[in-house]
């Protein structure tokens, strides 16, 4: 399989998710997209995506001050 035939796969869309999931912990519970970024080590623009349809569905939460936190679905 080509990169670009894995780059369209359910597997790495899950596996960058869980990349997103794993850059929150104790010392950071509320992130900028950018912060998420950088912990994640993903693009800002796929974590912009991401995080976008992760909060849609609950598993994040987008606080007054811009912050994502870990959302009540998880």
């Amino acid at each position: 399989m080509s990169d670009r035939e894995g780059a369209t796969a359910t597997g790495p869309v899950l596996a960058r998710a869980l990349r997103i999931f794993s850059a929150f912990d104790t010392d950071r519970r509320a992130m900028t997209l950018s912060e998420i970024s950088r912990q994640a080590e993903i693009p800002v623009s796929t974590v912009h995506r991401l995080v976008a349809e992760l909060t849609a569905w609950g598993a994040l939460e987008r606080g007054g001050d811009g912050r994502y936190r870990v959302g009540l679905r998880l």
